[in-house]
């Protein structure tokens, strides 16, 4: 069995929102219903990359099927 590393690059929208109640920016993948925050604009866009690729990676190493819309594979 040959096995190979394959690069693939996805694209999911992300919405960015500043919550006053909490002083933090609150960051939201609609798609996948994967959330993050940060202090800052900057902070929470680094937190929610993060959490979706531990999203993803969690997924398949339990052997199952990840769902993503075709528009967001490139």
């Amino acid at each position: 069995m040959i096995k190979k590393t394959i690069k693939t690059e996805m694209y999911f929208p992300v919405k960015i929102k500043y919550d006053r109640k909490t002083n933090c920016y609150a960051s939201i993948c609609p798609s996948l219903g994967v959330a993050s925050q940060g202090k800052t604009e900057k902070e929470a866009e680094t937190n929610i990359k993060e959490a979706l690729e531990l999203f993803i990676v969690a997924y398949l190493e339990i052997n199952l099927k990840v769902k993503i819309p075709s528009p967001f594979l490139r």
